[in-house]
């Protein structure tokens, strides 16, 4: 089990270390903060299953940290201490849900039995989110497993979502992205064409030019795998690459004709892997013309030609 932390706040040092002391004998890691600004800092720097925290404090009160604390920290669980009877602080703690409004002094029976309650909640909330971390987990799994071997039967479309990546990455570091957009441009690549799934598969290995409607067939894929993977909430900030991977940057994409930058270097990557694919829904890719940021397009070919000499 992960080690279970608690951080102390009070600006009465001697209440403080009283309390700190018991916390520690009953076998709690706690760490103390003496006014809700440190209480702040200290949240920044560590996670927290519980906060104990007064309510009045020079500066910044107890109330007030506990609600920028809960910012950061929203599956923590919070119990308030307080020597005054204030309604209003009251009210306020209710409203941020706090889980106990011990007055003091307190029996430490009683506090710690408070304690122990909101350290349950907190364990249950952490088993909660995991079980729902392992079912994202296994749904985006068998997604990309899905994705694969849609690739895979395909011999012309075998790779062509690894080769994205890595053609996206490759421009991405040329244009100084971060290691964070970089890994966000490789999750995109894998998954944003795993929509292919619903199109008709006669309409895929066409190999005559395709009608208005098998075109929008074709087209809907970027909505069904945006539908397929809104699911799962870590894939926020993926989601919108997702989506609108066929924009252009003159605005001549779909699904919203969006003049956009968010897929072009993806949109990139596709147009060198898609100059493999033989069939009229891939020619679309190997234009460059508008649709791709001119100076974006030469840095990738300056990439491109670096590699292969690198490799010849």
């Amino acid at each position: 089990m992960a080690s279970e932390q608690i951080l102390l706040v009070d600006d009465d040092e001697s209440m403080l270390r009283v309390v700190e002391k018991i916390l520690k004998k009953a076998g709690r890691e706690v760490i103390c903060a003496r006014d809700g600004r440190e209480a702040i800092e200290q949240a920044r720097i560590h996670s927290f299953d519980l906060f104990i925290c007064d309510v009045r404090m020079p500066g910044m009160d107890g109330i007030e940290a506990i609600s920028q604390i809960k910012q950061s920290h929203p599956n923590s669980r919070c119990i308030v201490i307080t020597g005054y009877a204030d309604e209003a602080a009251s009210i306020r703690a209710i409203r941020l849900g706090v889980d106990d409004y011990l007055k003091k002094p307190f029996k430490m029976e009683e506090f710690l039995r408070s304690v122990e309650r909101s350290m349950e909640l907190a364990r249950d909330a952490r088993a909660r989110e995991e079980r729902l971390q392992s079912m994202r987990e296994n749904y985006l799994s068998v997604i990309q497993r899905m994705a694969e071997a849609f690739e895979d039967r395909d011999a012309f479309r075998a790779g062509h979502s690894k080769r994205v990546a890595g053609y996206a990455r490759m421009l991405g570091e040329a244009l100084g992205f971060s290691a964070e957009r970089l890994d966000l441009l490789d999750l995109a690549a894998g998954l944003e064409d795993v929509g292919l799934l619903g199109v008709r598969e006669e309409i895929l290995n066409k190999v005559s030019p395709l009608g208005a409607a098998e075109r929008k067939h074709i087209e809907s894929h970027t909505s069904t795998s945006h539908t397929l993977l809104a699911p799962l909430t870590d894939l926020e900030r993926v989601l919108p690459m997702i989506l609108y991977h066929h924009e252009h940057f003159d605005g001549s994409g779909y699904p919203e004709g969006l003049a956009t930058h968010t897929a072009t270097t993806r949109k990139i990557g596709r147009t060198a892997s898609a100059s493999r694919l033989p069939r009229p829904w891939g020619s679309c890719e190997r234009g460059q013309g508008g649709n791709l940021i001119p100076n974006w397009w030469t840095s990738f070919k300056r990439s491109f030609q670096i590699l292969t000499s690198l490799v010849s």
